[in-house]
């Protein structure tokens, strides 16, 4: 065996050989070529470019708040978005918020509770957060000259409950000068049709800014006798009248109504799932009227293993669903489930007045020419969505009001009237001081004649 290849130096013949021959074929390479051999060139490949058509999920904006990526639509009252809600502007959707009410049992039907009929306060706002999504839903279906190629999303309402009865679904607030001046403002709109494409354009870019910056600089303004007066944004949240119902009556593509008799958490939980799968691109609107009163659940309803594996589904539901989920639970304090405080991201307190401060309110506002503005409770806000669990201090007590009108339930800052009584001693005596002045003007002279006499000496007896 020989080994002479092995043991052969580094400067030998054979070595000079093999040198030569790897020169001779990088020679003319250049540099970048040769660093290049050994290694696999990337096929360079320009993908096609795919246009995913645009998404709008109507009556769904930003937060005012500066947290990123929250979105937000109404409750169905633009008060409560920008008061209740006054960190986001409206509910942050992936949330739930709980409605507690203390029932009251000496609430007359006056002149001032007329709208109220035989709901409560809290299926009050309940029926305007199912109206909002009805509306938003018909807007969706419309189509004008003026739309782009975005794609308009809608919203479903589910409303788990038979009670709730849908016809009662408050409709649109038109104004009479609005329905007698209808036919007049159609002429005007296909005349002006042409401008208005030319304004598309110019619109979309003040949208894209209004959205996010609107709110702040232009969201509320003075109105008459001293109130708040917040913009309304048509698009955002329609203007409701609950003294009317909506027309034509709500669908089941609009709004799913589920029974309790005969159901179970369960099956109502997979119906759910069901609704929301069937509608991947809606915005769900769930609604719990009266959530585990007595008066509509079955006892079944009440064991504690089927409310903790209804409420842990709901919750994975929404979260599965985070970005076109919204869900609104009503309540009495009479009824107080710890679990579902816990499981609700934000919570709402209504504290009703009784009727001796309803009567004292009414007297004094009424004195004032402000009969509409009698407040009929308190509103509290123990927990907010999206701020509370960031530790942020959102506990609002005994700062806002509401009271239900022909708008719907309205909320407000609370202020104290000033009392009638006062008023009325104040006028009485302005309106002595104001009389004697006046009988002192009258004179001739311009004088007291209390002080002296202006019968002669000659004339005295």
């Amino acid at each position: 065996m020989s080994f002479q290849r092995r043991n052969q130096a580094i400067g030998s013949n054979s070595n000079a050989n093999s040198v030569r021959q790897i020169s001779s074929r990088v020679g003319g390479m250049s540099l970048r070529d040769q660093q290049s051999i050994g290694r696999q060139q990337p096929v360079s490949r320009t993908p096609p470019v795919m246009k995913t058509p645009q998404v709008n999920i109507l009556g769904v904006k930003p937060s005012v708040s500066k947290s990123s990526g929250i979105q937000v639509t109404s409750i169905g009252s633009t008060t409560v978005d920008n008061l209740v809600f006054k960190q986001h502007g409206g509910i942050p959707i992936g949330t739930t918020t709980l409605i507690k009410d203390i029932s009251r049992k000496d609430v007359k039907d006056d002149e001032n509770l007329k709208y109220l009929s035989s709901l409560s306060y809290q299926n009050t706002i309940g029926l305007q957060f199912i109206a909002t999504g009805v509306y938003q839903q018909r807007r969706s279906l419309k189509k004008d000259i003026t739309d782009d190629d975005t794609e308009k999303i809608g919203h479903l309402g589910i409303v788990i409950g038979e009670w709730i009865d849908l016809h009662t679904i408050p409709g649109v607030y038109v104004s009479k000068s609005k329905k007698s001046s209808s036919s007049l403002k159609d002429k005007e709109q296909n005349e002006s049709i042409v401008s208005k494409l030319s304004e598309v354009e110019q619109k979309r870019k003040d949208l894209k800014i209004a959205w996010r910056y609107g709110m702040k600089n232009n969201d509320f303004k003075d109105g008459k006798n001293g109130e708040t007066e917040f913009k309304e944004d048509p698009n955002f949240v329609p203007r409701l009248d609950i003294s009317g119902h909506v027309f034509p009556a709500a669908t089941r593509e609009e709004v799913l109504q589920i029974n309790i008799a005969g159901n179970t958490l369960e099956n109502i939980l997979m119906s759910v799932q069901q609704a929301i799968t069937k509608n991947p691109k809606k915005l769900i609107r769930l609604y719990l009227p009266n959530f585990l009163n007595p008066k509509f659940y079955p006892k079944s309803y009440f064991q504690h293993h089927n409310i903790m594996k209804f409420l842990n589904g709901l919750k994975t539901l929404q979260s599965m669903n985070d970005s076109r989920f919204v869900t609104l639970i009503t309540t009495t304090a009479d009824f107080n489930i710890p679990i579902l405080e816990t499981f609700s991201h934000t919570i709402v307190e209504l504290k009703p007045f009784d009727q001796q401060t309803i009567d004292y309110l009414t007297k004094n506002y009424k004195s004032q020419g402000l009969p509409n503005k009698v407040q009929q409770g308190m509103l509290n806000v123990i927990k907010m969505g999206k701020v509370s669990e960031f530790g942020h201090m959102s506990v609002r007590m005994n700062e806002i009001v509401y009271h239900v009108s022909k708008n719907g339930f309205v909320v407000e800052l609370w202020s104290i009237p000033v009392d009638a009584g006062d008023d009325e001693k104040k006028d009485t005596k302005k309106l002595d001081i104001e009389n004697k002045k006046a009988s002192k003007s009258i004179e001739p002279h311009g004088h007291d004649h209390e002080s002296h006499s202006h019968i002669s000496k000659d004339l005295e007896y």
